[in-house]
């Protein structure tokens, strides 16, 4: 049962304080996760050259080569 201080419910038990801490808790981790992986270093860079580039059909990434077996 809540005991009522000035009409805001406060809880007995500790449940409610843990599950808040919790959500808190990952509400950081998925922000932090948002910056450090989906951050704006780690973002293609679009500029008129990289986009002639690409209609060019020039490659950023090297070729595969094989080597003959013998």
């Amino acid at each position: 049962m809540a005991t009522r201080v000035d009409k805001v419910a406060i809880p007995q038990n500790s449940l409610a304080r843990d599950i808040a801490v919790v959500v808190v808790i990952k509400l950081q981790v998925v922000i932090a996760a948002a910056v450090f992986v989906f951050g704006p270093k780690q973002r293609l860079r679009v500029d008129a050259g990289s986009i002639e580039r690409r209609f060019s059909g020039a490659s950023e990434i090297a070729p595969i080569t094989r080597t003959p077996v013998p």
